[in-house]
This record gives structure tokens, sequence and C-alpha cells, in this order.
């Protein structure tokens, strides 16, 4: 447990860790973090925040923390995009908040808004299996950045909104479903995930494989599958009118895609999908 002398504060202001690690406690009264105080600190340690501070991840950039404790007091700017991407917080399993926090909530170690439909942060190192409540209407930006551990998700038909590169570089998700019938995916949302091997609508294709269920609105965005270099198969819902840029990118294993009636395509939609022939 740390004490006062672990820290360098000014006036309410937290200017730098110099304790030992370990589990890491912010005192109460500190306001304030300045110049990314637990940036540079080298061994794995827990750190629980002062109740009487306001905060965002942006503050708290570290390679080394292991778990967030947020408590009822503190003002935690959640709309800090997805924090994974930034190459910190690649040991981060669990963020805990206070339930009479009321800026935000946690469940299965995972950040979402207080009433539940923003779902903010995965942490990167959270790992197995994720099923989104279905309360979430829009999953962030970044959100699910470089979870390098997260193997399959559910992803309920609530959910309206995908933002971009949500799952970019979940290099072991090999199972995602997605039950909305007209769910917004942003740019890049599964670039890099490797082991996704099919995709098709919900209710198709089920078995031993078939690792990729959606259903999509009339247009599929840009980079939306860039980078799955083990999709073999996509099955098209006949809604899609429009595939948008690099949407295939280096797509090296695609062999089969039906194309809807009409659907018009970009040129370079299937770019470097040498074994896909229109």
């Amino acid at each position: 447990m740390s004490n006062s002398s672990d820290f360098i504060i000014e006036n309410g202001v937290l200017k730098k860790y110099v304790g030992p690690g370990g589990d890491v406690v912010i005192p109460e009264g500190v306001t304030e973090i300045f110049s990314v105080p637990f940036c540079d600190f080298p061994e794995p340690f827990t750190l629980t925040l002062s109740g009487s501070m306001k905060c965002s991840f942006g503050d708290l950039l570290s390679q080394s923390m292991t778990k967030l404790t947020i408590p009822a007091g503190t003002v935690f700017d959640c709309s800090y995009e997805g924090p994974n991407h930034t190459a910190f917080y690649s040991l981060l399993k669990e963020i805990r908040v206070d339930p009479a926090n009321p800026y935000c909530v946690s469940k299965d170690g995972i950040l979402y808004s207080k009433d539940m439909t923003i779902l903010y942060v995965c942490p990167a190192a959270h790992e197995g299996k994720v099923v989104i409540p279905d309360t979430v209407t829009k999953i962030g930006s970044h959100a699910f950045d470089s979870c390098v551990g997260l193997k399959e998700i559910v992803i309920p038909a609530s959910v309206e909104e995908i933002g971009e590169r949500a799952f970019v570089d979940c290099k072991a998700l090999s199972k995602l479903t997605l039950l909305g019938t007209d769910t917004r995916i942003g740019a890049e949302a599964f670039l890099r995930c490797g082991k996704l091997t099919s995709a098709g609508l919900v209710g198709t294709q089920k078995g031993k494989g078939y690792s990729y269920e959606f259903s999509w609105e009339d247009a599929l965005p840009e980079n939306a599958f860039s980078g799955m270099n083990k999709l073999k198969t996509v099955v098209l819902p006949e809604s899609v009118k429009m595939i948008g840029k690099n949407a295939f990118k280096g797509c090296k294993a695609l062999e089969q895609i039906n194309l809807p009636v009409d659907v018009k395509y970009d040129k370079k939609a299937f770019k470097d999908c040498a074994k896909l022939s229109l």
C-alpha cells in the first residue's frame, strides 16, 4: 500500500510517482495529474485513483499497470478514445469502478458509460470470451484495440454502431457474432483480425470454421476486412449496395464471395486478393 512519500504533490497536483510499485493508491486531496507520472514505471502495479481527482486515460499512460480502480468520487473522463492503441496499457487486465460513481461503470472488468449504453474500453489483457450486454448501443473507437487474448465475442442486436478500429489487432479472435440487422461498422473495425476465416449472414454456414456472423446495412466501409489474411469465404446480404475502398485489401486467402445484384465497389476494394476471381 502506498504512503504519501511515494508521490510528489504540489497544490493538489500529482507531479511524479517515486514509490516502489505494488498496490499504488493515490492519496485523497489530489485533484489533478500532471505529466503522466506512471509512464516510465517498469514493474507491474495496480492503481487506485483518488476520489477527489479528475482525470482520463491520457493522464495515466503506463505500460505496466495491471488493474485500475476508479472510486465513487473520481471524475473520470471516458471520452478519451480507447487507450490501447497508444501502445500503452498492454498489461491492463481489469477496470473496477465503484458502483456509486456517477460517470461510469464496470462489468467483468470492462468500462462502460454509467447507463451501460456505450462500451468504452475492454482492457488489452482481457482474455477469452466477451458477451456484450444488450443495453449497449455503441462500441467506441479502439474499444478492443490490441486485445490479443480475445477469442470470441457476441455483439447483441441493440448495438447500433461499432467505432473505427474497434477490434483492430485482435489476433486471437476466431469467432465473432453480430446479431444486429443495421449496425453501422466503422472504418478498419476488424483490421488485422487474422484468425477470422469466414463471414456471412446470421444463420448461415454455421459449424466448424464459421467464425464471423454479421448483418450489414447498405454499405461495407473502407478497410472493413482489410488484413484478414485467413478469410476464405464471405456471404453478403442482398441489402449491400456499396463496397468501400480496400474493404478486403490483403485478404490473400479469400476464394469466394457473392456480389448482390447492382452492388458497386471501389476499384481497390479487393486489392491483393490473389485467389479471388470476380
